[in-house]
């Protein structure tokens, strides 16, 4: 029960951190007016022939137009770079690129700042829809002068039960996002929406010593540019979110979220690893205390009151990332999340560890 004590407070403590920080990210006052800046779009694709005409037309909508467009070809083979040609033909911003040697997409990214032109880089991924604010509500932040942003993504409204899940854990992945970079302490990002300077690549040194994970192109890249001591600003403003797509079935989910979860062993971050070790342990903690409160436990009483100070403050939490875009928390799937998360991560946290995976007819070490 002491030990029960100790990780609850210390959960609980943590939810009151980030929800603190969250509304901080919120509540960033942004100038008015600022001089454009310059942007070089990038974003690297590999096998995306169903979502290159939607991601082609909403660059070419953009209020804020980029200087250019970079597209590189990471060795497609369902004709994706033909048909990026075409789509961006009568537009002269557009440069679509083949990756020269090696394969994987941080390679594909290094080669495409090598090609840039701007001295500011706006990533996305293929698969996202870009509002027409996009680049225009980054601008702020790029004329502060940081290193890097790191900018929001969400989920489209969703269809499906599964989706909404999705969207209820999305909506904690960006409170903890947003959280720990308004607090200065940036543990998570996303390659969805990231921006950086080139000289800022350059000086981090790139994916140097991380290029053979296929996973973490993101928050690799993030770390090295905390860690060469240059800043990391954040962007939490809806008008700049992207939307990306949620995964369309279990397996796929499952997947991807181990995919997600195997860079984790990897990273260097002592913070973020006493975070992802504490979030699994806290799991493991839940569901001891759901059990002892089942089976009938002389503590039960107390132990619902931890179950119930915990349901109350995530709910707060997601709560006020599902208002900030316009929406209510779902409340059913939010209960179904509070059955089904701790199995989940624990599940995804020994797979990440004991097995390999495949994206993209790739495996880690091998492109």
């Amino acid at each position: 029960m002491i030990a029960l004590l100790f990780v609850f407070a210390c959960y609980l403590l943590g939810l009151l951190l980030v929800l603190r920080g969250w509304y901080r990210s919120i509540e960033v006052p942004l100038p008015e007016r600022v001089s454009p800046t310059d942007v070089t779009v990038l974003i690297a694709f590999r096998d995306e022939v169903q979502n290159l005409p939607a991601l082609v037309a909403d660059l070419k909508k953009q209020q804020h137009a980029p200087r250019e467009v970079i597209l590189i070809d990471d060795h497609s083979a369902d004709g994706s770079f033909a048909l990026a040609e075409r789509l961006t033909q009568d537009d002269a911003r557009f440069r679509i690129l083949r990756l020269p040697q090696g394969e994987g997409k941080k390679q594909a990214i290094a080669y495409g700042v090598s090609q840039a032109t701007t001295a500011w880089i706006c990533m996305t991924d293929a698969d996202g829809r870009l509002p027409a604010t996009w680049l225009s509500a980054l601008q702020p932040q790029l004329a502060s002068r940081p290193a890097m942003v790191i900018g929001p993504v969400y989920l489209p409204v969703p269809r499906t039960f599964l989706q909404r899940l999705q969207r209820v854990e999305w909506a904690s992945l960006q409170a903890v996002t947003f959280a720990t970079a308004a607090l200065g302490r940036p543990v998570m990002c996303n390659g969805a929406n990231l921006a950086f300077t080139q000289q800022a690549f350059v000086h981090a040194r790139g994916y140097a010593g991380n290029e053979h994970i296929p996973s973490g192109d993101d928050e690799f890249l993030m770390r090295s540019i905390g860690d060469a001591g240059l800043r990391v600003a954040f962007c939490n403003d809806v008008s700049a979110a992207v939307i990306t797509a949620p995964q369309s079935s279990l397996s796929a989910l499952w997947h991807q979220r181990i995919r997600w979860a195997s860079k984790w062993k990897h990273n260097r971050s002592r913070l973020a690893k006493r975070l992802a070790v504490g979030m699994l342990g806290f799991q493991v903690a839940y569901v001891v205390a759901v059990v002892m409160v089942c089976a009938g436990s002389t503590h039960a009483s107390v132990l619902f009151a931890l179950l119930g100070c915990k349901w109350v403050m995530e709910a707060i939490v997601l709560g006020a990332v599902a208002a900030h875009h316009g929406h209510r928390l779902d409340v059913a799937a939010f209960a179904a999340w509070q059955l089904l998360y701790p199995f989940y991560v624990v599940g995804v946290g020994l797979f990440s560890w004991a097995f390999t995976y495949t994206w993209k007819g790739r495996q880690p070490g091998k492109g």
